[in-house]
């Protein structure tokens, strides 16, 4: 349910700033061609963050993690 939650209001801001882009955006100023392009800078920034979100959650859960008896001992 949360992460339901967190998706719809991640889509809610990804969906408010395309508009904003398209209605706001000056492509008579830009330089490259995906500069041209309305609501390329939202989508680019929404899926670095997933990337980023995901690639920590692999990082901590295969490399930081550790299992739940590994300061036990070694018997």
């Amino acid at each position: 349910m949360r992460q339901r939650m967190g998706l719809v209001v991640g889509a809610l801001v990804l969906l408010g700033s395309l508009i904003a882009e398209v209605f706001y955006s000056h492509p008579e100023h830009a330089e490259y061609w995906w500069q041209t392009m309305p609501g390329f800078f939202a989508v680019f920034g929404f899926i670095g963050c997933l990337v980023l979100i995901l690639g920590a959650k692999i990082l901590g859960s295969r490399w930081l993690q550790r299992h739940d008896r590994y300061y036990e001992g070694g018997e």
